[in-house]
């Protein structure tokens, strides 16, 4: 309702605003000390991406996917990468 209110609409996303926002909350995590993620627009949201660290993911230590997170119907979805079954 809220977002409706303010004349968002799925259309409005992805945007720099919230990429930014979602760049922000990466740098805080204490989980990405060696690593810098990126957020790349992707089809209604963004898509985090990094450099790999574990051998056990990426034998080549390449970039990976790491999370989607898309704007549907007035929500944010986040779905993580399931790197065993590549899903």
């Amino acid at each position: 309702m809220m977002a409706a209110s303010q004349g968002l609409t799925a259309a409005g996303h992805p945007n720099d605003v919230d990429r930014k926002r979602i760049e922000r909350a990466l740098q805080a995590r204490q989980r990405y000390l060696y690593v810098r993620p990126s957020v790349v627009p992707a089809q209604g949201g963004y898509r985090i991406e990094s450099p790999c660290c574990s051998r056990n993911v990426d034998r080549e230590g390449g970039v990976i996917d790491v999370a989607l997170i898309q704007f549907s119907q007035g929500y944010w979805r986040l779905y993580r990468k399931d790197h065993a079954q590549g899903t």
